[in-house]
Parts: C-alpha cells; sequence; structure tokens
C-alpha cells in the first residue's frame, strides 16, 4: 500500500514538474515516468517503437528470442549437445531426437521468463543510464537484482506483457504455467551438463550452462513465491 501511495505521489509531482530532461531528447521520442521499484525511478519512452535506433537494435533482438521462446544462449548450448551425441562413435539418435521435440515443443511455449526480463532492461532505465545506448554490463547487474528480487510477477502486469501473448491466462493460470515450464528447463539443463561432462567438454561452456541453470531457479522461486 505505502509503495502504491509513493508512487502516485510521484506521479503526481511529474506531471507538475515535468519529466527529468535527457541531454540530446528529441520530441520525436518523449521520455516519460513508468514505475517506481526498489527506490529507484524507472522511465520509458511514450511509444517503445520510437526509441533511439541503438536502444531499439537490442530491443529487437531480445524480441526475437521472445517471440522464438527459447534465449540465443541456451539455444546453442542444445545444439551443442546435439553435435555432442551426433560425433559419438556410434550415434545417440535417441538423444538427438529428443532435442529436437524440446526445441520443436519450445516454439508453443506462452513466454520465456528470462527474455522477458531482459527486454524489461531495454524498455525501462533508470536516470544513471542513458536512453540513447544500452549498457549491456550494467542490465546485466539491473537483470541479477530484478530476478532475485523476485520481479517476475511485477513486470508482467506491466505494459510490457502487451508485447508478449500473456492477456488471455489468469494470473494463477499463468504461475502454474510458468512454474512447470521454468522446472522443466531446469531439468533440461541438468541433463544436458550431464552429457557435455562425459564428453570433457570445454570447461567455460559448462559454466555457462550451469549459469542458465541458476538463473532459472532464481525465477522458479521468483514465480512460485509471488
Amino acid at each position: 500500500m505505502l509503495k502504491k501511495i509513493k508512487t502516485k505521489i510521484k506521479k503526481i509531482r511529474y506531471a507538475i514538474l515535468g519529466q527529468p530532461k535527457w541531454k540530446g531528447l528529441t520530441a520525436d521520442s518523449p521520455i516519460t515516468y513508468a514505475f517506481t521499484w526498489a527506490g529507484e525511478d524507472y522511465y520509458c519512452f511514450e511509444n517503445p517503437f520510437n526509441m533511439p535506433w541503438q536502444r531499439a537494435y537490442v530491443a529487437m533482438a531480445y524480441y526475437e528470442e521472445l517471440n522464438m521462446r527459447i534465449t540465443k544462449d541456451f539455444l546453442l548450448e542444445i545444439l551443442l549437445v546435439m553435435k555432442e551425441e551426433i560425433n559419438k562413435p556410434k550415434p545417440g539418435l535417441t538423444e538427438v531426437v529428443k532435442y529436437i521435440n524440446l526445441l520443436e515443443e519450445r516454439t508453443k511455449y506462452v513466454v520465456e521468463p528470462e527474455t522477458l526480463l531482459k527486454l524489461a532492461s531495454v524498455y525501462y532505465f533508470t536516470l544513471d543510464e542513458n536512453p540513447f545506448f544500452y549498457d549491456l554490463i550494467f542490465n546485466q547487474k539491473k537483470i541479477a537484482s530484478w530476478r532475485k528480487a523476485r520481479t517476475l510477477d511485477f513486470f508482467l502486469q506491466l505494459p510490457l506483457q502487451e508485447l508478449a501473448p500473456l492477456l488471455t491466462l489468469q494470473p494463477e493460470t499463468l504461475q502454474v504455467y510458468l512454474t512447470g515450464q521454468i522446472a522443466k528447463s531446469i531439468r533440461t539443463i541438468e541433463e544436458m551438463l550431464e552429457v557435455l561432462s562425459r564428453e570433457n567438454c570445454n570447461e567455460s561452456r559448462l559454466k555457462e550452462l550451469q549459469s542458465q541453470k541458476n538463473n532459472l531457479i532464481e525465477l522458479l522461486s521468483s514465480v512460485s513465491e509471488s
């Protein structure tokens, strides 16, 4: 309740005093107050499809991931496992078919939650950020803080959800759906880690896959306890 009151007060203040000014901002891409989270004000472009091209380029890349229902990193790791299976002296065709089916199944997912947070990091920015550019390192930290603070349900309630096919599901149904989806992805990664470990895969690839698993575990906690 207190957070809602503070947010309303800030909206009134911005309506009276106007929005903060960014150097170089043109009338073609007006910025507006979006929300306050953890004491930090976040802003966005009034028309997300009219943001500066450098930031829009990143948004397009993340939106492609959202549309494919799979992150680029996860897709590359799955393809790596499939290659390892095919290159065995006795190819594990059963395993390859399993991952092909998995990729086909991913196209039917409602949304890929990790990508939703990545897309939110492009659309929503603070006064410390340059709205014309996208700082990858800064935003990786921002996404990590959102993930740990269980904000996924919060972002699903923002206008950003209009870019993802979520509106047909009730909140309770969506929570159950995402819980099952994320848990399944975690199990898949565990199987992939086992395969790559047996094949003495590059250590950096294993760490990357383990990092993806850890991120999903945090997301699962976010959805389960929301």
